[in-house]
């Protein structure tokens, strides 16, 4: 889950990228109609912001999702929040106040470096992924060797209790079951060694 929301956060990141560059060169990102100078250029502002809320968003929640796995294995870690363009800082007011392509552009190298910050919270997680499923695949082993003792001795249990009830049926052997250290006098069950996690 952590996965997903790091590359929705991704894919929202290139949308506000994408945007951005639009609203460097005017290229109508928002509207084709005018109502005033500079409606394209708020409305691709607008649609920055809405992309980067989606982008800290999902960020929140691919943290949230990995101390939950924390939680469960303390040897998951977790990431360093990437910082993500607000809007809110000096470029970005000052882009409201003249909106002009260089301060379009300042704040395009913002949405720039939190994409970077996108993609290195992603590596962490692509690597804690990894090494979930490494443990996965070590313990998914474990059982079914486990699982395969306790087939073969669920088999023998069985045998034993059918010869037991074949010699008591057919009278052979005393009158009286034998006791449990008879019975399972030639039996050797597994030994189970518990290891640490």
């Amino acid at each position: 889950m952590a996965r997903s929301r790091v590359t929705f956060a991704a894919g929202s990141a290139a949308k506000a990228f994408k945007t951005s560059e639009s609203d460097i060169f005017d290229l109508k990102a928002g509207a084709g109609i005018r109502a005033n100078r500079n409606f394209n250029s708020a409305v691709a502002d607008r649609k920055e912001r809405e992309e980067l809320g989606l982008v800290r968003r999902s960020l929140a929640e691919a943290s949230q999702f990995l101390a939950l796995a924390h939680e469960l294995d303390p040897e998951v870690g977790g990431f360093i929040m990437p910082k993500v363009a607000e809007g809110k800082s000096a470029v970005d007011r000052f882009d409201d106040l003249i909106n002009t392509p260089v301060t379009d552009y300042l704040f395009h190298r913002e949405i720039k470096a939190t994409a970077e910050g996108i993609a290195a919270a992603g590596a962490i997680v692509d690597k804690e992924l990894r090494l979930a499923e490494e443990k996965k695949s070590v313990w998914t082993e474990k059982r079914d060797a486990a699982g395969k003792d306790l087939k073969q001795a669920r088999e023998k249990l069985q045998q034993l209790r059918a010869r037991i009830f074949e010699d008591a049926v057919n009278g052979q052997g005393s009158s009286t079951a034998p006791s449990y250290e008879q019975a399972t006098a030639n039996e050797h069950p597994p030994q189970y060694i518990e290891t640490e996690r």
